[in-house]
């Protein structure tokens, strides 16, 4: 991220982004050496002390955010916030939960863990390239302006795959674990988690369309009416991706994450064709 910087700023045509990538590269390390043992809140179903985990560092990035943006009123506020955040983050974990990291040489399961890991891991870098490569072309092609309408419109738009699908995945990835010898309980438990998922993203990705104009108009102001349109037609894809997103932790679950990695090339096959063509019309 370092060296990347200067480049990615001649990219995009914004030198002052160069210090700022470099700055929140740090984030890295910082999640790097969190404590791992804080999946385990996730795994054993602990969720009072991955919510303490988690909202302390949400809170202190919200809090220096805000003090930061009233005292410099720039885009370091946020910087600094979520440096904040993922400092407490790093220290909560110690605190909260007894694991140590250590070396091991078992390579039993280090080979274990390698032939799983490597599909979630391509997955990952996939999923990034999908979520982020529109950014890279809506910025060079159409310039830093129309990417912060866009990003604007795909957040707000995109709120049931994010939120929803983000909470539901955390509970339903470790109680699919504990069902994966039992085929027709892991069903049963699967077509409920999409049903719930269905229930509030359809309703969510609804309102979001119909009231569009008036949420952007009231609290964002009439110099941003121009997202709409395009907030209203993103909205359809955050629905498709809240409901899709709800296989991810069965295929995981079960040992079998190639199944996602292959999903996700063919998500970035599609948009790699289609995104050039459609942007400069």
């Amino acid at each position: 991220m370092y060296f990347i910087a200067p480049y990615a700023a001649i990219f995009f045509n914004s030198p002052e982004a160069k210090t700022i990538i470099q700055v929140i590269g740090f984030a890295i390390l910082l999640r790097a050496f969190t404590n791992i043992g804080v999946i385990y809140f996730q795994k054993e179903l602990e969720f009072s002390k991955q919510f303490i985990y988690q909202f302390s560092g949400t809170l202190a990035d919200f809090i220096v955010a805000i003090f930061a943006v009233l005292i410099l009123r720039n885009v370091w506020a946020l910087v600094f916030g979520l440096l904040a955040g993922n400092i407490v983050r790093c220290v909560m974990s110690y605190f909260i939960h007894p694991y140590r990291p250590h070396l091991s040489k078992d390579l039993g399961r280090a080979k274990e863990l390698i032939g799983f890991g490597k599909w979630i891991m391509g997955s990952s870098i996939l999923v990034f390239l999908i979520t982020q490569g529109d950014d890279i072309f809506v910025g060079k092609i159409l310039g830093t302006t129309a990417l912060g309408f866009y990003q604007l419109a795909y957040r707000i738009s995109n709120m049931p795959a994010i939120e929803i699908t983000h909470v539901i995945s955390q509970v339903t990835f470790p109680a699919y674990s504990k069902l994966q010898d039992n085929i027709p309980k892991l069903r049963e438990a699967y077509l409920k988690v999409l049903q719930i998922t269905a229930f509030l993203s359809f309703p969510i990705a609804g309102l979001i369309f119909v009231l569009a104009p008036d949420f952007t108009k009231i609290f964002l102001g009439e110099e941003w009416m121009l997202i709409v349109p395009a907030m209203q037609v993103l909205v359809f894809a955050g629905l498709v991706r809240s409901i899709a997103a709800t296989t991810d932790s069965i295929f995981h679950a079960v040992g079998k994450p190639k199944i996602e990695t292959r999903w996700q090339m063919i998500r970035l096959l599609a948009i790699a064709t289609l995104i050039y063509p459609c942007i400069i019309k």
